[in-house]
């Protein structure tokens, strides 16, 4: 570790300008621009610096004094395109600072490390093209999602393609998914050597459903990643499944409101950013709930709620088994015991004929079509 130098700081979806947290965002890109000019390192954003749909004059303002802060002290800032990133009076954003680069399609060079950036691509048809035209580096930066570090509703491409395509690789880092991942020898390129793998997260909590912690990463000259911690903003979910539930959250709400009060001490938080954020389910057996709660918290903390469905007696059936010797048990000698063929004959007939048919699927697309013609 003695000869381990510090190369950049990274990190990933600042949402800048974001309105449903504008302030834990501008707090947050403070930090990372204070830690960057502490060890004087560039600073790498994995994409999504800004969130487009919310920019404005004082988001370009804020930005461009961070920015200002980087370049007075001769530090680059890095930056490659995610999803959110726009464009601002016909100039990208990353180039507002005076030392500020995109590095979408682009190699730079930190010491002796090689890294190669990609711009978020709309397909992984699109992506698999742009990494076919890459060049050889030692990391590879992308805003692009992985198939192997998330929900299928986000993946855009596949460590597979990686390996397909490249033998230098040693290390991908990328942003998008909000959720911090580092996984070392995590995945093998096309030589057969270990890649690892790092996802920062987002810099802070742009919607209730993130993780409330947040942080960045250190690069080193051998690839390795020392992590570190963001200050944010006191978190907590409550979940009230009865009027029980409902008297001892509000018995126990000045307790928490001083423990967040210490939160915001302890982490020197600025003022825009002390109050807590509290995500509350409640039961809709609950009468009046947010009323209630909104009553007892008042301007104290910024409230999320989710009504959860009633609570409803648990309903247990019991189906008689027909007294059948030296014959299978089927779903049609059931039947009788779950539908009443005399008081609802129809479903009875449908499932009769459900039963009976070869293919289920065709039958019921077939009936479906024969009530449509009667209807007619």
């Amino acid at each position: 570790m003695g000869n381990t130098i510090q190369l950049a700081v990274v990190a990933a979806d600042s949402h800048l300008g974001c309105r449903r947290t504008l302030d834990d965002g501008y707090f947050a890109f403070q930090q990372l621009v204070d830690a960057a000019i502490k060890i004087q390192r560039p600073l790498i954003i994995l994409g999504d610096l800004v969130d487009a749909r919310s920019q404005g004059p004082e988001t370009a303002a804020f930005l461009s004094d961070q920015l200002r802060r980087m370049s007075d002290e001769d530090l680059m800032t890095f930056t490659i395109e995610g999803n959110h990133d726009g464009i601002m009076s016909s100039r990208k954003w990353s180039e507002l600072g005076r030392k500020t680069r995109s590095f979408g399609g682009k190699k730079i060079t930190l010491g002796d490390v090689e890294i190669y950036g990609i711009d978020y691509q709309n397909s992984r048809d699109q992506f698999k093209e742009a990494l076919s035209n890459a060049p050889k580096a030692d990391v590879l930066a992308t805003h692009t999602a992985w198939q192997e570090t998330l929900p299928a509703h986000y993946v855009m491409t596949s460590m597979a393609d990686l390996a397909d395509v490249t033998e230098s690789y040693k290390l991908v880092m990328s942003g998008h998914i909000h959720e911090f991942c580092y996984a070392e020898k995590y995945y093998r390129n096309a030589s057969g050597a270990l890649i690892d793998y790092y996802s920062p997260g987002a810099t802070h909590q742009t919607r209730v459903s993130e993780p409330s912690k947040a942080g960045y990463g250190i690069l080193n000259n051998d690839l390795s990643i020392t992590l570190k911690s963001l200050r944010t903003r006191y978190y907590r979910e409550f979940i009230l499944n009865n009027e029980d539930d409902m008297t001892k959250f509000l018995d126990g709400l000045q307790g928490v409101l001083d423990e967040a009060a210490q939160h915001a001490m302890d982490h020197k938080l600025p003022k825009t950013i002390k109050q807590p954020r509290f995500r509350i389910a409640y039961s809709a057996d609950i009468e009046d709930a947010e009323r209630r709660i909104n009553r007892y918290l008042d301007t104290y903390a910024l409230l999320s709620y989710k009504q959860l469905a009633p609570h409803r007696p648990e309903v247990t059936t019991t189906v008689q088994l027909p007294d059948v010797v030296g014959e299978a048990i089927t779903l049609k000698m059931m039947l009788p015991e779950v539908v009443n063929q005399k008081k609802d004959s129809k479903r009875f007939d449908l499932a009769t004929m459900l039963l009976d048919a070869s293919d289920p699927e065709v039958a019921l697309e077939q009936w479906k079509q024969n009530i449509l013609q009667e209807g007619n």
